[in-house]
C-alpha cells in the first residue's frame, strides 16, 4: 500500500522554515476503504511510498542539484545522482525521507503530461511542489 508524506521547506532569505506535517491518512476525515485483495499471481508485489516536496527557490534559475533521466509513458524524472542545491539541502533537514538516486519524480506542480513538461515547470517556477515516489530497498 503506498504511504505519503507531507512536508514543506522554505529556503527563502530568511533562512530554511520546515513544517513536516501528517500523511494524508491521518489527515482523512473518514478512514479509507480497504484495498482490494491482490490477485494470486505468484509474483510478490513491492509497494511503493511518496513523498511530496515543496520548494521555494530564490529565482527560476536556482538549481535544484539533481541528475536525471526522463521516461515518457508514464511521464516521469528517474534521479540518477544527487548533487549540491535544493534537495541536498532537503535531505539536510529531513534525514528520514532523503530524496536519493533510485526516487522518481512523477509529479511537478502537479503536471506529469510529458517530461518536457516536467524540466520546463522546473527550470521557469520558483514555487515547485515534487510528487516522488521510491520502491523499498
Amino acid at each position: 500500500k503506498p504511504v505519503e508524506t507531507v512536508a514543506a521547506i522554505d529556503l527563502g532569505r530568511s533562512g530554511a522554515t520546515i513544517e513536516k506535517g501528517a500523511s494524508r491518512e491521518e489527515m482523512a476525515e473518514e478512514p479509507p476503504l480497504p484495498p482490494p485483495e491482490p490477485a494470486d499471481t505468484g509474483v510478490e508485489q513491492e509497494s511503493t511510498s511518496t513523498v511530496v516536496v515543496v520548494l521555494e527557490k530564490e529565482s527560476p534559475q536556482q538549481k535544484l542539484g539533481l541528475d536525471t533521466v526522463a521516461t515518457e509513458k508514464p511521464a516521469n524524472l528517474r534521479i540518477q545522482r544527487v548533487k549540491a542545491g535544493l534537495i541536498a539541502e532537503w535531505n539536510e533537514s529531513h534525514p528520514d525521507m532523503e530524496i536519493r538516486a533510485g526516487d522518481i519524480i512523477t509529479h511537478v506542480n502537479g503536471d506529469n503530461s510529458e517530461s518536457k513538461r516536467l524540466y520546463s515547470i522546473i527550470a521557469e517556477s520558483t514555487s515547485l511542489t515534487l510528487r516522488i515516489s521510491r520502491r523499498p530497498s
